[in-house]
């Protein structure tokens, strides 16, 4: 990674995982972990299997993430006989009206998928 010699305090890992490949994610929190020491606080943020995206009706729902999270998932890659959990917390917001329509004009500019499924 190029951080020879290098201990974070601090890593904020916030809406990738679910944009990379079991082994990529295996490889990811085994590189958090070379660069970090006791103590050292990590932030994790992930879509949730509850994710509005996530709809069994949605056929596109693998187009864009590979995969989406439960706590079961979270707590298989940081495992507890490595990392303590200060806080966990499982959040669900339904997007507001700006939001839905920001997300549909930069999927109509980036993507090409159903718009029906947005």
């Amino acid at each position: 990674m190029g951080f020879e010699n290098v201990i974070f305090d601090g890593v904020v890992v916030s809406n990738v995982l679910h944009l990379l490949s079991s082994e990529e994610e295996a490889e990811l929190v085994e590189n958090v972990k070379k660069y970090i020491r006791k103590y050292s606080v990590i932030v994790v943020t992930v879509h949730s299997d509850r994710h509005r995206s996530n709809r069994q009706d949605n056929p596109f729902r693998f187009e864009y993430f590979k995969r989406y999270y439960n706590m079961s998932d979270l707590y298989k890659l940081f495992q507890q006989e490595e990392f303590d959990y200060l806080f966990v917390s499982e959040t669900h917001q339904e997007p507001t009206p700006y939001d839905i329509q920001f997300i549909k004009e930069w999927m109509t500019q980036h993507c090409t998928v159903n718009k029906k499924s947005i």
